[in-house]
């Protein structure tokens, strides 16, 4: 086998760094979400709901809300978005009953974050997370929806853990 030059080992050398470079740039960007998938549609193709949480003395609060129903749509949430009118949200609908966490990457306003089981009881909610938190969270129990409103709002209405959550989405004309 043949020695290597001493020009052969620098360009070896830069070929090395060169790769190394690449790669740990282009994990940083991964990680900070230059790869990450974008919802294909804007929220206003999602579909509308109203919401009603209804609690023990009987008082109800809607919200118009867009529903993600779709991988893509709940990955996607309310990421972006500057600003919220106070009786709006966002309606997130899974398939099966599971554990689910939630955490604040990418979401630009406050928001109170209310977990609901699969009959539709409130077994959990987050108050006033904030934005770009990436720590999850979530209950140990299982829900198949979620409700984000504005931060303040759960408390303000009096929302609490028992409340009953129903929905009815509108059909697009």
């Amino acid at each position: 086998m043949a020695k290597m030059t001493h020009k052969q080992k620098i360009f070896v050398t830069l070929i090395a760094v060169f790769i190394l470079g690449a790669a740990g740039a282009l994990t940083w960007l991964q990680m900070n979400g230059y790869f990450s998938k974008k919802l294909n549609a804007p929220l206003s193709a999602l579909p509308n709901a109203v919401v009603t949480i209804e609690n023990f003395n009987g008082d109800t609060f809607e919200f118009r809300t867009k529903v993600a129903q779709t991988p893509e749509a709940q990955a996607q949430g309310l990421m972006h978005l500057k600003a919220m009118p106070e009786n709006e949200g966002m309606l997130f609908l899974f398939e099966e009953p599971e554990v689910r966490r939630f955490w604040m990457k990418d979401t630009q306003i406050p928001l109170d974050i209310i977990f609901v089981s699969q009959w539709g009881d409130v077994v959990y909610i987050e108050h006033a997370r904030q934005p770009f938190d990436q720590e999850t969270f979530g209950p140990d129990a299982y829900i198949n929806t979620v409700l984000e409103i504005n931060a303040g709002l759960a408390k303000a209405l009096n929302i609490e853990i028992g409340d009953q959550l129903t929905y009815e989405i509108e059909e697009k004309n």
